[in-house]
């Protein structure tokens, strides 16, 4: 399969100004990149040294922006990141002039070599029959990619996001790849992500314990202090009642095990599932963070 895709992508490359329309504008810097050693991580910090638009880089807060496995393209939590791991930083161009340098980081991509992805954002997408042709926001990197490869090709639109595996690019201005594989990332990422596989749960991009717990049916209760703490929220618990008061802000509410009922005595939210308590944690069901809290929640099977 691999083959026949490569051909079809290559007879597309080969096609060049027959096929596609006008050819790239002059290229602009509008993300950056470092590929080396991570040296030095503190908190959301973390110093890549190695070869790229700077030879070492502070990154700064890392969770807000995406941790990537570069083999699979799985989100990583930031504690995966160590001293001697090799990865591709990402990051805004507006770099400061401290030494070494700091940026705003945009993604960490962990491994190296031709089998590891790369973080693409589309500047131009060119409509083709069976696939796409994609121009990356610095207008110097054209990578092709077929419906065989990546079946919603077509949803690709300037300004997203994916990873894309390709092992050689062309030396051309710009350069020219096919896709071997391709993973499309969304910026507007879920609020809390709860992988079923290890059992982590992700809050604002950072991991929180305990794992998730299983209710009787598909029900699906998340640590409820935990969460809320990672978000900002005071949390305040009443041993009598067994009941956690929730404030941020100018919002208060309370959650009781074992009640149906969550929120304010004013505007009561009804749960399908009663928040639980389990060796002196209270357990909200999935459907309290999404309904009361109004965050997003991706399960991940």
């Amino acid at each position: 399969m691999k083959k026949s895709i490569l051909l079809i992508c290559i007879a597309l490359l080969a096609a060049g100004g027959s096929v596609f329309a006008a050819p790239a504008d002059s290229p602009e810097l509008k993300t950056a990149s470092t590929s080396g050693v991570i040296t030095a991580v503190s908190g959301e910090r973390v110093t890549i040294a190695g070869k790229g638009f700077v030879d070492e880089i502070v990154l700064l807060a890392v969770a807000a922006g995406y941790v990537l496995d570069g083999a699979t393209g799985r989100a990583l939590d930031i504690s995966a990141l160590s001293p001697g791991i090799e990865v591709t930083a990402y990051y805004a161009p507006n770099i400061t002039r401290s030494l070494p340098p700091q940026a705003k980081a945009i993604a960490v991509v962990t491994g190296a070599g031709p089998e590891t992805a790369r973080y693409f954002k589309a500047g131009q997408v060119e409509r083709l029959p069976g696939g796409i042709r994609v121009l990356n926001d610095n207008r110097d990197q054209y990578i092709a990619i077929t419906g065989e490869v990546f079946s919603q090709a077509q949803e690709i639109t300037a300004g997203g996001e994916f990873l894309a595996w390709y092992p050689v690019s062309t030396l051309s201005m710009p350069g020219q790849a096919t896709a071997l594989r391709v993973l499309p990332l969304n910026r507007a990422r879920p609020d809390i992500v709860v992988d079923l596989r290890d059992g982590s749960v992700m809050a604002g991009g950072r991991k929180v314990r305990p794992e998730p717990l299983k209710g009787e049916g598909d029900a699906l209760f998340l640590p409820l202090r935990a969460i809320c703490e990672n978000f900002g929220y005071k949390v305040e618990w009443e041993k009598e009642s067994r009941t956690a008061f929730l404030l941020k802000d100018n919002v208060f509410m309370s959650v009781t095990a074992d009640d149906n009922y969550c929120g304010s005595p004013l505007s009561p939210i009804a749960l399908k599932s009663p928040p639980l308590l389990r060796n002196g944690v209270l357990y909200a069901p999935v459907e309290f963070f999404a309904r009361a809290l109004g965050y997003t929640v991706k399960i991940d099977k």
